[in-house]
This record gives structure tokens, sequence and C-alpha cells, in this order.
């Protein structure tokens, strides 16, 4: 049976959100998730939005409304015509449309829509902005087969269209030019000789229109139909607080292709596919919703398809750029039949709703997303490629190997890129250049004035809250300066180890009790112990515990009864804490941890909290 994800029927109608073929497959068996669909498909790409954006991006808001403006009006005049002809929409590929249509003659009504929205957009003529006209071209690859639709994941169920079906589809798109229609082969045998031109990459040219009747099919009842189920929860968040106001902002974006779909399915059957498929979309998604990062599409590729994360869009929680790349490094290493060529960036991208009334998406655009997308397709099988701003800027430590710059389509210079190959053992100390100490007397003095208990034997507390950048690190430094007659520690959460216990006193009492910051040491610990704290010795399993280090179960602790056992871990904590003897600053400890910091208040010392408010 199919785990279908949990999500209570949304207030807001989220119909237009959700692709046609998905409602009534979750009307009629939302436990498959495989089925094979007759039909046609057309890959409509359209050029023209991602150069507007750019232009328009210098001007914030008022730029972002201004593309979507442009978009929403040519996507609602292109769709109204597709969808007279009987088709419906799949997916929206930032700039792209992927329609589908079924039923009787479906060659014929898809390429009368892809004609008829090629008119239209001559009709739209160039639409004006406030940095001049628009030019947007479109191009179209028609294709024609039992393709195989798959719905599948476990935060959402999301629609996957992959097979050789689609690899066809993909080939006609790429080898049509501005201005073309091309139709496979199989399609045209299914179509008038006359309305075909010359061949072209395995079909031929569409030079006018079929004129086959299509009607709307209408919408069937959705009683009974939980359509947010196949919305990202991300995305149907910002729509139902109604909230996703198109703007321009700084995010991080990984695309990630997935292939080897087509020889899977010939060798071992479209089960055997479904199964790799929902065990990569369940996984990318559950590193995703670790990490805080938005699973926010997929899409159509060669032999296979890709997706597409954003960590900054619709929301961020800071730090976007190390949790971006460690999702890219995490779906890396998921265990998968598929080979995973991944791509990453930062920048500026416009982000917002998109495309007509009764067909709309949550989507990014922009040159940054392409910028991933192309290193994407410079990808080896296992390869998570980056750029040197988007490594600079993560807090992280990874493994990377700098490799030749490449050059990419749409780029004018060579970019230096890196393949991120894992994560560091540690973090590494980054050298900075001690500036002068200037202003924030009246600060110094207050954190000067704490040192004041601490040297009488008593604990003290100092929050610093300011965004990244206001010299808090800087101020901490200039009060050591002042308190050398008391020995100093520090440790630093990170964002992807917020829901480790104890990490942040991990690398801290490891240096204290003067233990190797990574790897097993029960012998050194035993050691150390004894001669700082003996009577703690019995205890030894729980002070190993927040450590990370393996050591054997001793009587007292496995006869500890479980409502004592956390008050007890707590005091051999402390206690080696105190045993090591720690006398002076605690430093960037993470707000999130702040309730585990009480217990550190009777302790003679100095912590000082320094927190970098989120956006």
């Amino acid at each position: 049976m199919t785990a279908v994800p949990e999500s209570s029927p949304s207030a807001v109608d989220l119909t237009p959100y959700v692709p046609r073929v998905v409602v009534d497959w979750l009307r009629e068996d939302p436990e498959a998730r495989r089925r094979e669909l007759e039909g046609t498909l057309a890959f409509v790409d359209i050029s023209g939005f991602t150069a507007l954006n750019e232009r328009l991006a210098q001007k914030g808001k008022l730029g972002a409304e201004e593309v979507t403006e442009v978009m929403n009006r040519t996507f609602e005049r292109l769709l109204d015509v597709a969808y007279a002809a009987g088709g419906g929409l799949l997916k929206f590929g930032g700039d792209a449309l992927l329609l589908f249509f079924t039923g009787e003659n479906h060659p014929a009504l898809a390429c009368d829509a892809a004609y008829g929205m090629r008119e239209a957009l001559h009709e739209l003529g160039r639409p004006q902005t406030s940095v001049g006209a628009v030019e947007l071209k479109m191009h179209v690859g028609i294709h024609s087969d039992s393709f195989d639709f798959f719905l599948v994941g476990e935060s959402h169920r999301e629609l996957l269209l992959t097979g050789p079906g689609v690899t066809r589809t993909v080939e006609m798109e790429s080898g049509a030019e501005a201005g073309e229609i091309l139709v496979s082969d199989e399609t045209c045998a299914a179509l008038p000789e006359e309305i075909l031109g010359e061949s072209k990459e395995g079909g031929r040219l569409l030079v006018s229109p079929p004129r086959s009747a299509g009607t709307p099919a209408p919408l069937p009842p959705l009683e009974g139909v939980n359509i947010a189920t196949s919305v990202p929860a991300q995305v149907r968040r910002v729509v139902e607080d109604r909230k996703a106001e198109p703007e321009h902002r700084q995010a991080s974006v990984a695309f990630v292709h997935f292939g080897g779909v087509d020889d899977l399915l010939a060798e071992h059957g479209a089960d055997r596919v479904t199964a790799a498929l929902n065990e990569l979309v369940t996984g990318a998604q559950r590193v995703a919703d670790e990490h805080g990062v938005t699973f926010l599409e997929t899409d159509i590729d060669t032999d296979g398809g890709k997706m597409i994360l954003v960590a900054g869009a619709p929301s961020t929680a800071g730090e976007d750029e190390e949790r971006i790349l460690r999702t890219a490094r995490g779906i890396a290493d998921l265990p998968t039949q598929l080979p995973l060529r991944i791509g990453t960036s930062r920048g500026r991208v416009f982000a917002g709703e998109v495309g007509a009334q009764f067909r709309r998406t949550y989507t990014i655009l922009g040159k940054t997303a392409a910028l991933a997308a192309r290193l994407m397709g410079k990808a080896q099988p296992g390869q998570v490629l980056t750029t040197a701003d988007l490594l600079e800027r993560s807090r992280g430590a990874f493994e990377t190997v700098e490799l030749e710059p490449l050059t990419l389509k749409g780029i004018d210079e060579p970019v230096t890129v890196y393949d991120v190959v894992g994560l560091a053992a540690q973090i590494a100390e980054q050298a900075e250049t001690r500036l002068p100490f200037v202003g924030r007397e009246r600060e110094l003095a207050i954190l000067a004035a704490a040192l004041g208990p601490v040297r009488m034997g008593f604990g003290n507390i100092v929050e610093l809250i300011g965004e990244p950048g206001m010299g808090k690190s800087r101020l901490v430094e200039e009060l050591q300066t002042q308190a050398q007659d008391l020995a100093a520690a520090a440790t630093t959460c990170l964002q992807y180890e917020a829901s480790t216990p104890y990490f942040a006193f991990r690398g801290l009492l490891r240096s204290l009790l003067e233990l190797p910051q990574n790897g097993a040491a029960p012998t050194r610990l035993r050691q150390r112990v004894e001669e700082l704290c003996p009577d703690l010795v019995p205890w030894l399993p729980l002070v190993a515990l927040p450590l990370d280090v393996p050591v054997e179960q001793t009587r007292e602790v496995e006869e500890l009864q479980p409502a004592f056992r956390r008050a007890r871990l707590h005091g051999g904590v402390w206690g080696s804490y105190l045993a090591g003897g720690v006398l002076g600053a605690f430093l960037a400890l993470h707000w999130d941890l702040w309730s585990l910091t009480l217990p550190l208040a009777v302790l003679a010392g100095l912590i000082i909290i320094d927190v970098a408010r989120r956006p």
C-alpha cells in the first residue's frame, strides 16, 4: 500500500496548482504510484523572460511585479489556446510549459494548440515595460506515445513523467529553433502530409495547423479528493497564507538530474522504476526537510528528469548557502539505482506565483537558476558542482576539488567550479585580519562588568543579538584581551546539527578534557575522568554520550531508572565541565539551544551567547 502524505484539506482552493491528470488520479485511484497514459506531449519553451527578469531585478518589488504581469499575461493567453484545444498543463518549467493531450485525435489537437499558441504570442507583440519592450519567442517539440506517469514521494505526492517517450519529446524540443514547431516521426504518422515541412532531428516541421476541433475538458467532481497532498508543503503554506507576493530575493538553488530510467525500464520493467523513483523522491524530500530547503518542483529531461530545490524562497531560515550544499550532498549520497548529477548556485532570483487564474504555480526564475541547471548539465554522475561564490558564503566546511573552469552557455567568462565531494570532518579556521577596536565602548563596559561575579566565583550569562556582520564576535575578542587571567573556551552551533542533542558541547567538552576532536577515544576519556573527577567513573557512559565516545556500560547506568536518567546525565556533563577547569567565555551558542545554557549559569564562568538575528 502506498503511503499518502498527511495533509488536511486546504481552506484555499488549490485546484489551480495541481494538474488535471493528478486530480483524476487522486479521485479514481489515490493509492496507485504509476499510470500509463496514451496521448501527445507538447513541450513549449518561451525565451525572453529570463532576460527581462535580469533587467528588472534592480527595481526591487516594482520590478518583480512587472515580471509577474508580463508572464501572467503571456501564460494566460497561451493556456487559453491550449485548454480550448482540449489540452492540460502538466508542468511549468520556469519559462516553459509541458502540455498533455488525450482522447481521439490527440496528435492533431496538440499540433493545433502549438500552432495557435505561436500565433497568440505573435499577436501579443512586444510587451512594454519600464525597461523597454520585451521580445518573446517560442519553440515547440511534440511527440505522441504511451507515457509513464508516476505519483511518488512522502511529504507530498510529486508527479513525474519519464521514460523513452519523454526522452523523445525533449529531443524534439531541443531540435527546434526559435519560432519552430518540431513534430516527431511517430506523431507525423497520424497527421496529413500537406501540413508537414522539411525533416529535422528525427521529426518534421509543422507548417500549418491540422484544424481539428477540440473542446475543453470539464473538471471532474472534487468531493473527497485531498488535492493538498500533491502541493509541496512550503509552497502550500505560502499560498494558503496568501503571502506569495512577487519579489526579487537572494536564494541558493540546486538542480538534481536523475538518469538511467530508459534502460532500467527496458531491462527490469515499470515496477522497478516506480520503486526507484519513489525511493529517490522520498529520500530527497527527507534530506530537504532536514535542512529546511524547499523541494520546489520537478521537470522532464532526457533519460530521466530533474528536481529543483531552493533555500531562501519562499522563506529563509538563514545560512542558505550551507543548507543547499548539505542538501545537495545528502541527496547525492542517497542509495539509489538512478545516477545523480547536481549543480548549485546562489544569487538573486525572481520568486512568485505565475500562470493563469485556472492554472498556476509558485516558481523561481533568473540567471541563478539557469547557472545551477548549466552546472547540472556539466556534472558527472555523483558530482555536486558549485561556484566559488556559494562555497565562500557557506559557514560549514566541505571537502572540495577545484575543477578546470567551465565555459557555460549564456555566461561570458569561464566559471570556476568546485566538486563538493563531502563534508569536512572539522570546520576549517578562517584567517582574519584583526582590526582596531572602534566604538562599542558602552557594550564593552557592560561585558567587562559581567566579569566581576566570575572572579568572585559565580556564573554569569550575556546574550549578544544582532544582524550578521555587526561586530559581535569582534566585541567578544576585545573582552578576552581584558580577561587574560581567565581561561577561554568556544564552540559553535550549526543549523544542520540543530537536532543533535548536546552537539554544541561536544567540541567544548572534548577540548576541556583534552580529547581529540574527532574519532573515538574511550581509553583517554576514562583516564581523564579518573584524574579529574573519580566520582564520575561509574557514570562514564553518561559522560561519554554528549561527547560521542563509545564506552562500555556500567552497572550503575544499567540500573538507573529512566525517570532519573536525564538528571544524572546533566550532572555528569556539568561535572565534566567543572572538572575540566573552564573559567571564561563560552562563545557563539546557537539561539535554538538557549534552554541548555540555564544549568550552566551556576558555573564559575561568563557564558557569552553570540546570536545572529534571523531575517
